[in-house]
């Protein structure tokens, strides 16, 4: 089992954060909250600090114990099977970096339906497609 320090870990979150700032046109605001250890989701029609539904820190935080991962970012979105929060992440396995990455195949996340009686519970990994309407992340796919 790999064990990836949380700076290790942290210093990848924000390289593939400002990787998607980059190429989603998003300017620095995400890169500069993250290296002050804010993170943020975004939702609807912006972005926030991830307080700003007091469910999400705890889903966040129950994560990144549960799996030993951290996650750099949050995206919201609503579906025909309700709210859904995808987490942004960086494993502790170094060779899945790659993959988890943004590319061709979306981008790996955690996702899960925030208004279920299990919440959390009910999530699970896989890829969502990522794009930038308005200038904030969305879920495409």
């Amino acid at each position: 089992m790999a064990n990836i320090s949380i700076e290790s870990k942290k210093a990848e979150g924000l390289r593939r954060l400002h990787d998607l700032c980059e190429r989603f046109h998003l300017g620095s605001r995400l890169e500069d909250q993250l290296k002050r250890d804010k993170l943020y989701y975004s939702y609807g029609i912006s972005m926030d600090t991830i307080a700003w539904d007091e469910r999400y820190p705890r889903f966040v935080e129950t994560f990144q114990e549960r799996y030993d991962c951290y996650v750099y970012h949050a995206i919201e979105s609503n579906t025909a099977m309700g709210k859904m929060l995808s987490l942004l992440y960086v494993s502790d396995d170094r060779s899945d970096w790659p993959e988890e990455e943004y590319g061709e195949y979306g981008v790996m996340t955690f996702t899960f339906i925030v208004d279920t009686p299990d919440g959390f519970w009910d999530g699970e990994f896989g890829s969502i497609g990522l794009g930038a309407p308005m200038g904030y992340l969305a879920r495409t796919w």
